[in-house]
């Protein structure tokens, strides 16, 4: 089996399905109920797109919270379900450009961290997710996203456990599912 000890100066932790599991359906449960509460306010493209990224964003979150590593499929998926819907944004070249700066910025300030103080500060699978989540919510949803995320996160750092590698996978994840209603409208369209 894959250890910790096994891999010199890696984070990588292995795998275990039956937490995996059980990560799936404890997220897959919260993210769906926060879902159906959240339809009434969404335009039907907008429910539709949820519907089809919430089994990206949910094994995104899990298995960030299991391995602290997010699979691209997750990213990817995440992304085409954006790229079909640009068509019903308002600015579809503002989401587009969103999701290259967020890209460049974050990928950037990674590796500048990274190179600095000689470990990450978000992973790339965090700046994927975070790239393919501005392309859907577009420039205003994704500074939303930014106010949901963290928030979250420092709530869980605060009243949970002290660790120093923090899994913002499924802060990600839930922020797009929270900021998804209202990011139409902030970005000029007409939401719905």
């Amino acid at each position: 089996m894959l250890t910790n000890a096994s891999i010199a100066g890696s984070s990588v932790i292995p795998f275990r399905p039956d937490r995996f599991t059980h990560n799936v359906i404890a997220l897959g449960v919260l993210f769906a109920i926060t879902s159906v509460a959240l339809l009434p306010l969404l335009a039907l493209w907008e429910g539709i797109a949820l519907c089809v990224s919430l089994p990206c964003l949910n094994v995104a979150a899990a298995s960030d919270l299991d391995t602290r590593e997010i699979p691209d499929i997750c990213s990817v998926g995440l992304a085409i379900v954006a790229v079909i819907c640009l068509r019903y944004q308002p600015w579809p070249e503002a989401n587009l450009g969103c999701a290259l700066a967020v890209l460049a910025v974050f990928w950037g300030g990674s590796s500048l961290s990274f190179r600095l103080r000689g470990h990450e500060a978000l992973g790339l699978g965090d700046v994927k997710l975070l790239s393919a989540a501005a392309l859907l919510l577009g420039p205003f949803g994704f500074w939303l996203l930014l106010l949901i995320a963290p928030v979250g996160g420092i709530v869980f750092a605060l009243i949970g456990r002290k660790r120093r590698d923090l899994p913002f996978a499924p802060f990600i994840s839930y922020g797009v599912i929270l900021a998804l209603p209202w990011a139409a409208w902030l970005n000029g369209g007409t939401g719905a």
